[in-house]
């Protein structure tokens, strides 16, 4: 099979790192500002015990027009029981364009045997000592010629499509960072999982996000530089700190990490809470809030051992069960619009003027909704706000309808719990009996017919029904001029 050296050709369809190859060499420009330098091949090593891949073969990676070259690193050290999941997680993405290297520190136990099995699908790997994680990661960095980078930890595993999620948001906007969703597994179950928000008031407590679900640019780690190795377990969070105060923006995504819980001792959680601390004293942050951090986790922790960690998040969970049940009981029985709107507020839940949230209704959890002007919520409605919903001004929903934000993956084997927002904007109209699935968003002027259920995005004045609800009709309007007022009580 003879290709042009520049052409683009595909391998193996079966793939994600053999749909997209060619001879061309890509050229490798280091300019003395980037922090991080880029090589296609580590530097001979008298201790390398061996190494591989694509690129030993003379195949190469290259980003192409809306389609930029995802490069993934591994780290790896006598992790045979699950590196070849990791893999897997890896070569079985449903994006097109992507660049695998793995390192591993000179394994004994028989990965080496694994990684090899995959000779002719990782674009490069090698196995040399290492002076430990973060100065492995930095050869990875080193070796990547991908627009994308992102790191998949030797007993971790992607969602078939990760990259997809990740690649355009990155593209928009290349000096960002996003971050996704953890499924934590112990024992083969779920085992609890994150999907954290980033809050800067809040950094002192940490960054809230697992670093095995970020995906960010080359530019950025040209910006930033490589991971300081001489920490041993806060590395990847000094780095977290330096993308922070050189102002990378921190984006959350829905993509999906699974990570193994491997028994970490509190020992081991409080000396990487510890580094962490040391990192924000080094970046000059507040001594006297890092105090403040330290011992409330020092109390935290104090709590878990002495009433056990699961006994305190049953116990949370409860408590807060009581209080949003009160809530839901003290709106749908004060008498007046004025004293609704209040409890609303002190519930962080936004209500523009001359809008209303007709009773009796169904919060799901405080804050997370914010309404427009002149928008009317009638009665027996749920609102699901455990993700956020937004709705515009004069908009109009009527009675019985539902709108949720969470739920689970069904094909998921942990039946993963998931939050997507919703968005309904101005001048929208929704009818009785109606189900707004997560993720939904219902642009201008539209109208969602009786009984409907609305699985995806409504475009602007198309009038939808059924179910699942499906485009019927556009709206015969050039716009609206009305506004809705439905402050009455007891409104039907």
């Amino acid at each position: 099979m003879n290709q042009n050296n520049t052409e683009i050709f595909e391998l193996d369809r079966q793939y994600s790192t053999t749909r997209c190859v060619t001879r061309a060499e890509p050229i490798i420009v280091n300019h003395p500002e980037d922090k991080v330098h880029s090589g296609l091949f580590l530097p001979e090593n008298l201790e390398r015990k061996a190494g591989g891949g694509l690129r030993t073969q003379g195949y190469f990676k290259h980003t192409q027009a809306n389609k930029p070259l995802i490069s993934v690193i591994t780290v790896v050290f006598n992790g045979a029981e699950h590196i070849e999941q990791t893999i897997n997680s890896v070569l079985g993405q449903t994006y097109d364009n992507v660049e695998y290297i793995i390192i591993d520190g000179g394994s004994t136990d028989g990965t080496l045997d694994i990684i090899k099995e995959y000779e002719g699908q990782v674009d490069y790997w090698v196995s040399e000592k290492d002076k430990g994680i973060y100065d492995a990661w930095n050869k990875g960095l080193k070796l990547s010629s991908g627009e994308i980078i992102g790191f998949a930890n030797a007993d971790d595993y992607y969602e078939i499509s990760t990259f997809v999620k990740i690649a355009l948001p990155l593209i928009e906007n290349p000096f960002q960072l996003t971050y996704g969703i953890t499924q934590f597994i112990g024992n083969d179950r779920c085992a609890g999982i994150n999907n954290s928000k980033f809050n800067s008031a809040k950094i002192y407590n940490g960054f809230g996000f697992m670093h095995t679900t970020v995906f960010t640019t080359k530019m950025v780690y040209q910006k930033i530089g490589n991971f300081d190795d001489t920490y041993k377990i806060a590395g990847d969070v000094d780095w977290l700190i330096r993308a922070y105060q050189n102002r990378v923006i921190f984006t959350q995504l829905d993509n999906l990490t699974y990570m193994r819980k491997s028994g970490i001792s509190n020992t081991l959680e409080s000396q990487a809470f510890q580094e962490y601390s040391l990192a924000l004293i080094k970046h000059d942050f507040d001594i006297n809030k890092i105090k403040l951090a330290l011992q409330r986790r020092t109390i935290i922790r104090f709590l878990n051992d002495f009433f056990g960690e699961k006994n305190i998040t049953f116990v949370k969970f409860q408590i807060n069960l009581i209080i949003l049940k009160s809530f839901n009981l003290v709106y749908n029985y004060l008498p007046f619009f004025l004293l609704k709107k209040q409890l609303l507020r002190l519930f962080s839940i936004e209500l523009g003027n001359s809008s209303y949230i007709h009773t009796p209704v169904k919060f799901f959890s405080k804050g997370r909704i914010k309404i427009g002007n002149n928008s009317t919520i009638n009665h027996d409605c749920y609102l699901d706000n455990r993700g956020n919903i937004k709705i515009g001004s004069n908009v109009s929903i009527s009675h019985l309808t539902k709108i949720y934000t969470a739920g689970h993956e069904i094909d998921n084997p942990f039946f993963t719990y998931k939050v997507n927002d919703v968005e309904i904007e101005d001048n929208v109209v929704v009818f009785s009996n109606v189900l707004i699935m997560p993720g939904v968003k219902i642009k201008k002027n539209a109208v969602i017919y009786p009984g409907s259920v609305v699985v995806k995005d409504v475009e602007e004045f198309s009038i939808v029904g059924g179910n699942p609800a499906k485009h019927i009709r556009f709206r015969n309007c050039n716009g609206t001029k009305y506004r809705i007022d439905n402050s009455y009580w007891f409104a039907q």
